[in-house]
């Protein structure tokens, strides 16, 4: 008699995870029906360090290294 106790224990157990997975299935086919759209990580990020004391220094120190590359007018391309 103790392994039909045991065998129904299992048994339970076996039909209580089982209807979870069916669950978890449930909401999986549902996500699935209606995608989401990924956002644009371009827009996203555009601005995010505008008026930024450290994006400032970067646009400044960019600016200087260029303005000390030689330039010549008739080589554009030269730098």
């Amino acid at each position: 008699m103790a392994t039909t106790t045991l065998d129904s224990n299992r048994v339970e157990s076996i039909e209580t995870r089982l209807s979870a997975l069916e669950r978890e299935m449930i909401e999986f086919r549902k996500r699935l029906a209606k995608p989401e759209v990924a956002p644009n990580w371009l827009q996203k990020v555009t601005g995010a360090m505008k008026g930024r004391p450290e994006f400032l220094e970067m646009v400044e120190l960019g600016r200087e290294y260029r303005e000390s590359l030689p330039y010549s007018d008739e080589d554009p391309d030269a730098w």
